[in-house]
């Protein structure tokens, strides 16, 4: 009994330290170890590393450990970033052979990054990859599996796959490739399974498959695939597995290429079920397996109208149609004048021998003019479409229809017609009516200018004079000439003179002392009622007094006559600068000069009057100042010049004036 307790006890504790053991083994699977720095080992298989600037630095130690350790010889690494293009580092880890950078944002795939890589595995779906390079892969040559799914790819150049002679797995689900260069795979001999799934493919010509002679299983499923007469139990022998599930066939005689893999023993045909016919109406829903597909007829393309043409108007939008019947649908190519070739995507890989740099669109910016063009095909490529026609677009637009059967051609004359030189006129005319209303009003404004230029020139700007000859006044005394000659500098106070311009007065010095007006040597004039002495009153300094009566009128009258002269020369020299400019005016300011000639003449004869009075106050005064005494006989002679401005002529008036 003690020995079954014995037993019984020392079992539990057996048990209990197993379960210790084996929660410590499933604790230490749970937890993920770090094994590098950035990086996590997941599972014996798998090491995620983030791709941060740490893990940068020590990627040559990543690839050593990848070399030595057992966790990483074999792991797949899956590499995380945040970059739009492949890291750089990748081609410093060759002892990576299994390389994953799904569910990134990777948008492109380089040339040369893989350099010296001995990948065996790549994955890089679930990314937005747009464009492959054509030497992206030329590198792997050792590549098995690529994944390429989940992506953004609506095209790839044969070259990518020029260079994996071991690649035996390739997936392009999930894209939107319209066409797919089957041919490209001549020098990929060893692919087993291609994955085209959830694509736009709408053809397959037949002969385009040959080249996959080693594949084995080729799934189309859910593409646009309206006929499939490719007989691929002849291009792929080695076929097992077809899949062209979910695509919208148009049950004709162009699906016989899927009749033949019904009938064969060695394909099976995929998800039977969901192969069915989408047209014509009366089969559809139907499988293709219920269809006997022998008893519908093909034709031939078969275009309707073989010449067409006509005028457009220009920058107008022109729609030229590809009238064209046949069974199955015919693919349409357009040939333009100048060139290029246009069809709709769907049809590039039925074109494929016709058609090597179609396009579905192409602008065209105009030379020397602001406008752009656009060539587009619509109606899955049955018409062509180009806005703003010009003359650029002249000349036969051609249509060429292909199916499986045979093509046929279509030529279509498009012509800019006369309205484009009705619009020329019409716009020209335009144009110059704004032209001239344009010049018209700046005429306006321009005149506005000019008139209020000249009004304020004749109300506040200089008036004209008329160039007179200087007066020169001469005075005599006891057979004694007086004459003053005043020479005027040139100099900016003339240039400044004005009406209201006086020069200041000469200042009053004599030889002789100038007497106060209390002076006792003048002679004393007597008041009224006051006797006069006998024999009246004798000067006592008669002849210096008259000699200050004689400076008295020499620089009164020279005062005046100075006035005088300045203002001659000033009118001299005014008249010279403005001869030039009197001229080049014309008979329009003839009478301006004339009103203006005529107002110096009588600045100049008021000047003389005002002078010639003045003499008469001096000698006033002089007799005023001597009483009843005998000044002798004064003479005082003028000669004056007068021209007439009309006739050119000159004239010399002599005045004289005697005083007693």
């Amino acid at each position: 009994m003690e020995s079954a307790m014995w037993s019984a006890l020392v079992l539990l504790c057996g048990l209990f330290v197993s379960y210790s053991f084996c929660q410590v083994l499933d604790f230490r699977h749970a937890q993920p170890l770090p094994c590098f720095a950035s990086c996590l080992c997941d599972s014996p298989d798998l090491i995620t590393c983030n791709a941060s600037l740490q893990f940068q630095q020590s990627v040559l130690v990543f690839n050593e450990f990848l070399r030595t350790s057992n966790a990483g010889r074999n792991s797949l690494v899956h590499i995380r970033t945040a970059e739009t293009s492949l890291p750089s580092f990748l081609s410093q880890l060759p002892a990576l052979h299994k390389l994953s950078l799904a569910e990134n944002k990777i948008f492109e795939v380089q040339n040369a990054v893989f350099l010296g890589m001995r990948l065996q595995a790549l994955n890089l779906s679930h990314n937005i990859i747009q464009e492959i390079q054509p030497d992206a892969f030329q590198d792997l040559h050792y590549l098995q599996m690529l994944d390429l799914s989940h992506n953004n790819l609506t095209s790839v150049s044969k070259l990518v796959f020029a260079n994996l002679p071991y690649l035996e797995v390739l997936n392009l689900d999930f894209n939107q490739l319209m066409y797919f260069p089957f041919d490209a795979f001549s020098r990929v001999p060893s692919l087993q399974k291609l994955m085209l799934n959830e694509n736009n493919l709408s053809y397959l010509m037949p002969g385009s498959l040959v080249s996959l002679s080693a594949v084995n299983i080729l799934s189309l499923r859910n593409n646009m695939l309206r006929s499939f007469a490719v007989d691929v139990v002849a291009e792929i022998p080695s076929l097992k597995v077809l899949d062209v599930s979910g695509n919208p066939f148009h049950c004709a005689c162009a699906l016989r290429g899927l009749r033949t893999v019904l009938n064969s023993t060695t394909i099976t045909l995929k998800k039977i079920n969901q192969t069915t016919c989408s047209t014509p109406l009366v089969h559809k829903g139907k499988q293709i397996s219920d269809i006997d597909i022998d008893f519908i007829n093909c034709t031939s393309p078969n275009v309707t109208h073989q010449f067409v043409s006509q005028s457009v108007n220009y920058t107008a939008n022109v729609e030229v149609l590809c009238d064209v019947e046949g069974n199955p649908d015919p693919a349409v190519l357009w040939v333009t004048p100048w060139g290029h070739h246009f069809a709709d995507p769907s049809h590039w890989s039925q074109l494929e021998k016709d058609c090597h740099s179609c396009q579905q669109q192409r602008k065209y910016k105009g030379i020397g003019i602001d406008l752009v063009s656009t060539v587009s095909v619509l109606s899955k490529g049955k018409k062509l479409h180009i806005t703003n026609f010009r003359s650029y677009f002249n000349g036969n637009i051609t249509c060429k229809a292909f199916n499986f059967l045979g093509n046929d051609t279509a030529v279509h004359q498009v012509q800019v017609y006369r309205g484009l030189v009705v619009d020329s006129v019409r716009c020209s005319m335009i144009m110059g009516g704004f032209t001239a209303a344009g010049f018209f009003f700046l005429g306006l404004v321009i005149g506005g200018i000019k008139m209020s230029v000249l009004a304020g020139k004749k109300r506040f700007g200089k008036k004209k004079v008329v160039v007179l000859t200087p007066l020169v006044i001469s005075i005599s005394e006891e057979h004694q000439s007086l004459t003053e000659e005043t020479h005027c500098k040139d100099d900016e106070s003339f240039d400044s003179f004005s009406d209201d311009f006086y020069p200041p007065e000469t200042p009053f010095t004599t030889p002789t002392a100038v007497s106060p007006t209390t002076s006792p040597r003048k002679i004393h004039t007597p008041e009224n009622g006051e006797d006069i002495p006998p024999g009246g009153w004798l000067p006592t300094n008669i002849v210096d007094t008259m000699e200050e009566v004689r400076w008295r009128l020499r620089y009164g009258v020279g005062r005046k006559m100075q006035t005088v002269k300045r203002n001659v020369q000033f009118i001299k020299e005014s008249g010279i600068r403005n001869v030039q400019s009197i001229k080049e005016s014309g008979s329009v300011y003839v009478h301006n000069i004339m009103e203006s000639g005529s107002t110096a003449a009588n600045k100049v004869k008021a000047g003389v009057v005002m002078g010639m009075e003045t003499v008469k106050y001096h000698v006033q005064s002089i007799k005023e100042f001597c009483g009843t005494g005998d000044m002798g006989t004064q003479t005082i002679s003028m000669i004056s010049v007068e021209t007439n401005l009309d006739t050119n002529e000159t004239r010399e008036v002599v005045k004289s004036i005697t005083i007693v």
